[in-house]
């Protein structure tokens, strides 16, 4: 049972060996209590006591072995994810006991359990010391396999990552672009767009509004309000620095729709203007290429008409778009307007609907 501590159980260990998209994937949604603690190293654990940690596990060689730091709120968190995402991988004796004691702790700290750690859920710490030699292995060993079994039909969105293999899981992975789709490049959006609507046609899925905005677009065809796009841009950046977008504006038929949106992300990463994708700068592909006129789009649930948005007052509009879109949302043209604001802006004109 040695093989088992070359797996990687916690934050702790996930760093060590430079599992960096893996922290990224598993910690994006966390409370701010996880962002601003410091990730402790393994030599850092000799200054602690065993009680800091969820689970010390023992060695056949009597050696012992800290997992799952939870001497602050941050850590506990951070630890109960990562306990959450790889305890399909991990014996029942060792999952027991430190989710035990990491659901303890987060009482304490007043935190949110991640769902399947809720069974485990519990007032009072437990014994935290795990003998390797007495984990039963032919259970352990079973699991492994069924596990490995499972993996061979596993579909994934992107690069391995967020499975989207029935329902539950495509749901889940859905929501979790919604959040974070600004965070991936153009390459990684088309990917995960791409294997997602696919999985979503076998499993007689909806397909989400923002993915399916996604899907609409035409790589042939500029977005008619693409100067918009980089005007809004310009607000945002130095006087000296806008001669790059006022070129691309020029070339743009030279270069066509795909490669300007290409163009527009490399940008937008020189300017730093990528860290306000989805709050005040729409993303590189909805601001360039052009969207199918539809008769109504659905969004977050609501179905919006071209009438709706041309009952709004523009008293109500103003302040929300600006007047200069005020306009164009009441044209012909109004819902693929619409569709190419971004996310919060959306959501305050369906408030007036």
């Amino acid at each position: 049972m040695t093989n088992i501590l070359t797996k990687n159980f916690d934050i702790t260990d996930f760093f060590t060996n430079d599992k960096l998209d893996k922290i990224a994937e598993i910690s994006v949604n966390l409370s701010e209590h996880s962002k601003i603690t410091d990730i402790p190293l393994l030599s850092e654990y000799k200054t602690k006591k065993d009680n800091d940690f969820a689970v010390v596990l023992i060695s056949p060689r009597g050696d012992s072995y800290p997992k799952y730091a939870m001497y602050n709120a941050g850590l506990t968190e951070l630890n109960m994810a990562f306990l959450s995402a790889v305890m399909s991988e991990l014996p029942e004796e060792i999952i027991k006991t430190a989710a035990t004691n990491l659901t303890t702790a987060a009482k304490n700290f007043n935190l949110e359990i991640p769902e399947n750690l809720q069974k485990y859920a519990s007032s009072k710490f437990t014994n935290r010391y795990i003998d390797l030699v007495e984990i039963n292995e032919k259970n352990y060993v079973k699991k492994l396999a069924e596990l490995q079994e499972d993996s061979k039909t596993e579909v994934f969105a992107l690069k391995n990552r967020y499975p989207i293999t029935d329902i539950n899981s495509l749901n889940k992975t859905a929501k979790w672009f919604s959040k974070n789709y600004s965070k991936l490049d153009i390459d990684e959006q088309q990917e995960f767009i791409a294997n997602f609507t696919k999985q979503a046609e076998v499993l007689n899925a909806k397909i989400p509004t923002l993915i399916d905005e996604f899907n609409s677009l035409d790589k042939k065809a500029f977005n008619e309000d693409f100067k918009h796009h980089l005007n809004i841009r310009k607000s945002y950046i130095e006087d000296e620095e806008e001669s790059v977008l006022d070129d691309l504006w020029l070339q743009k038929d030279e270069i066509g729709p795909y490669k300007v949106a290409y163009v527009l992300e490399a940008i937008d990463k020189e300017l730093n203007l990528d860290s306000l994708y989805g709050d005040r700068i729409l993303d590189p592909l909805r601001s360039t290429l052009s969207q199918e006129k539809t008769a109504n789009i659905q969004y977050n649930g609501t179905t919006v008409n071209q009438s709706d948005l041309m009952a709004l007052k523009n008293t109500d509009l103003g302040p929300i778009v600006g007047e200069g879109i005020v306009s164009e949302l009441k044209s012909d043209n109004g819902l693929v307007v619409f569709n190419s604001l971004p996310e919060p802006i959306k959501d305050e004109i369906l408030e007036l609907l």
